[in-house]
C-alpha cells in the first residue's frame, strides 16, 4: 500500500514540477490567452511530462502499472478542473488540455510501461 501511494506521488510530482519549470522558463501566464504555437508546445510538452509521470508511476509500483498510472492521470484531470473552476478570467485551454490529452498521456505512459518486457501485472 505504501508502495502504491508513493508511486503515484511520485508521479504526479514528477508532472507538476516538469509542467512548474516549463511555465517559468517560458515566461508565459497559463492563464492568459496565449498565441496558438505556444499553446500547442505547452500542451506537447504537458503530455510528454504526463506520459513520464504514469511511467515512473507504473515502475515504481511494480504492479498494475496501468492502474498506478491511472491514478496519477486522475490527479491530473482533477488538477486541471480544480484550475478551471477557480480560475474564470483564464480562457482555460491549458487546463481543458489537461483533462482531455495530458491525463490520458499519463494512463499510456502506464500502459507503455505495462507492457515492457520486465514488467509484472
Amino acid at each position: 500500500m505504501l508502495r502504491s501511494i508513493t508511486a503515484v506521488l511520485a508521479g504526479y510530482v514528477t508532472f507538476a514540477i516538469s509542467s512548474s519549470l516549463l511555465i517559468a522558463i517560458s515566461g508565459r501566464d497559463p492563464y492568459a490567452r496565449l498565441p496558438a504555437d505556444v499553446l500547442a508546445i505547452l500542451v506537447l510538452l504537458g503530455m510528454f511530462f504526463a506520459f513520464g509521470a504514469g511511467y515512473i508511476a507504473a515502475r515504481m509500483a511494480r504492479k498494475k502499472p496501468t492502474g498506478h498510472a491511472s491514478a496519477v492521470a486522475f490527479l491530473i484531470a482533477l488538477g486541471g478542473i480544480v484550475s478551471l473552476v477557480l480560475v474564470r478570467e483564464s480562457p482555460g485551454w491549458v487546463q481543458i488540455a489537461a483533462v482531455f490529452l495530458m491525463a490520458p498521456a499519463a494512463v499510456a505512459g502506464g500502459y507503455f510501461r505495462s507492457r515492457s518486457p520486465e514488467a509484472e501485472e
